[in-house]
């Protein structure tokens, strides 16, 4: 059976408590899928808790797509340009994206 679909429905449930329990389960599970539905809400929520946790779901995520144990952080870091660089760092690896 699929879990993504019920935790990802579960992230519009009316508890707070429910909607990031929901969020860390699927960041623990990673995938595409697991993403889009974190960064889905993220767009819409409110509570601030509830934020944090799916904030931190997208870096698990990412760490379960990729099969490493720790979560990423997504840093921004201005260049002397007129653009922007994203530095994401996952584990012991850093990649350098540009916004």
């Amino acid at each position: 059976m699929d879990a993504v679909a019920p935790l990802a429905a579960a992230l519009g449930d009316e508890e707070p408590l429910v909607r990031s329990r929901a969020a860390k389960a699927l960041g623990r599970l990673g995938g595409a899928v697991s993403a889009a539905a974190l960064e889905a809400r993220l767009g819409i929520e409110l509570d601030p808790s509830v934020v944090a946790e799916l904030r931190a779901a997208l870096g698990w995520a990412a760490c379960a797509s990729l099969r490493l144990r720790a979560p990423a952080s997504v840093v921004l870091q201005p260049t002397a340009r007129t653009d922007q660089r994203q530095r994401v760092q996952l584990g012991t690896a850093t990649l350098a994206v540009r916004a």
